[in-house]
C-alpha cells in the first residue's frame, strides 16, 4: 500500500522544514567572473551587444565627470576710513551697521567703538579713539559687525599698531565674507575634484584706474593656476572696460587641462587683483568647470 507520508531523498538540496535555518547549499562566497567581450554577440532584436556597451560607456560612465558653477562677486558698498584717530563705516545701502565684540573689551578699545554702537543712516564712527594692541596668541578675541542683520565676525591674532592696519583687516574681512561660496547651501560637498577651471566672467568695472581683475582662489591647487606677473598663483585674468558704465564679457580660451590630486570642495574664496596685486571689489558673474573623478564600480 502507497504511503501517503512524502519521503525525502538523501540528495535533496534543501531543507523542507520551516524553522528559518538556512538552506544547506547557497551561493554565498561565489565570486562570478564579469564578461568583458561581447564582439559578435547580439541581443534578442538582433542588435550587437558590443555597439551598445561602447554607446553606453561613452556616454553615461564616462570616468570623468564635468559640473558647472555659478557664482558672484560682490561689491562690499562700504566705505571704511580714519581721520587719524578714528574709524567710519560708511554703509552706502539703507539699513543699521552695529558694532559689537561679544565681550571682547580689548576689540573694541583698538578699534575706538563702544559695545552695542549702532547707526541707522548707513555711517558709524568710532567716538573712544584707536587704541594699538597686541592680540598675537589671543583666544577667540573678535570684533562684529552686523550690517542689516548680517553677522560678520572678524577675528583678531595679530599685533594691530596702526589705526591703517585695523582699517585693513576691516576691510579685507568684509570683502572676503561677500565673497565666499559655500556649495553646502546648494548641494551636498563635490568630492574627487581633479579640475578647475573660468569659462565665462561677465564684469562691470567701479574705477577708471584699472582696465583687469586677476580671479585667485587659494583652495585650488597651483596646479590647475596660471601665474601673473607677481608670481601669484590665479584662475584666471577678467579684462574690464575703462569705464563704469559697460559690462564686459569674457569666455577665455580653453587649454589642455592640468589635473591635481582629488580634494574635497565645500566652500572656496573668491579674490580679486587689481594690477598692483591688491585686493578690489567688483561685480562679477563667474562661471566655473568642475572636474571630477568618477568612483570606480569596486567603490560603488
Amino acid at each position: 500500500m502507497q504511503s501517503d507520508t512524502f519521503l525525502k531523498s538523501d540528495s535533496d538540496d534543501y531543507d523542507t522544514d520551516s524553522s528559518g535555518d538556512l538552506p544547506t547549499t547557497n551561493n554565498i562566497g561565489v565570486k562570478y567572473d564579469v564578461q568583458k567581450d561581447y564582439t559578435g554577440e547580439r541581443f534578442l532584436d538582433q542588435s550587437r551587444k558590443d555597439a551598445y556597451f561602447d554607446l553606453r560607456n561613452e556616454l553615461f560612465t564616462k570616468p570623468l565627470e564635468h559640473r558647472r558653477i555659478f557664482c558672484k562677486t560682490h561689491h562690499l558698498n562700504m566705505t571704511i576710513t580714519d581721520d587719524g584717530s578714528n574709524i567710519t563705516i560708511t554703509h552706502n545701502d539703507s539699513g543699521a551697521i552695529e558694532i559689537s565684540s561679544d565681550s571682547h573689551s580689548h576689540a573694541l578699545n583698538c578699534f575706538g567703538f563702544t559695545s552695542g554702537q549702532r547707526s541707522v543712516g548707513g555711517v558709524l564712527t568710532g567716538t573712544t579713539g584707536f587704541t594699538a594692541h597686541d592680540f598675537t596668541g589671543a583666544t577667540g578675541e573678535s570684533l562684529v559687525v552686523i550690517i542689516d542683520i548680517t553677522r560678520i565676525e572678524i577675528p583678531l591674532t595679530s599685533n594691530i599698531t596702526t589705526i591703517g592696519e585695523a582699517v585693513q583687516i576691516l576691510k579685507y574681512t568684509l570683502t572676503t565674507y561677500k565673497n565666499t561660496v559655500n556649495l553646502n547651501s546648494r548641494t551636498n560637498d563635490i568630492k574627487n575634484v581633479i579640475g578647475f577651471e573660468l569659462v565665462r566672467a561677465v564684469a562691470i568695472n567701479n574705477t577708471t584706474h584699472t582696465h583687469f581683475a586677476d580671479v585667485q582662489i587659494s583652495k585650488i591647487p597651483h596646479m590647475a593656476c596660471k601665474l601673473n606677473e607677481h608670481g601669484t598663483p590665479i584662475i584666471g585674468r577678467v579684462f574690464l572696460y575703462n569705464d563704469m558704465t559697460n559690462y564686459f564679457i569674457n569666455e577665455p580660451i580653453s587649454t589642455e587641462k592640468n589635473y591635481f590630486t582629488p580634494i574635497v570642495l565645500n566652500e572656496f574664496t573668491i579674490n580679486l587683483l587689481d594690477q598692483n596685486n591688491e585686493q578690489v571689489e567688483l561685480e562679477m558673474v563667474l562661471e566655473f568647470e568642475v572636474t571630477i573623478l568618477k568612483q570606480s564600480l569596486s567603490q560603488r
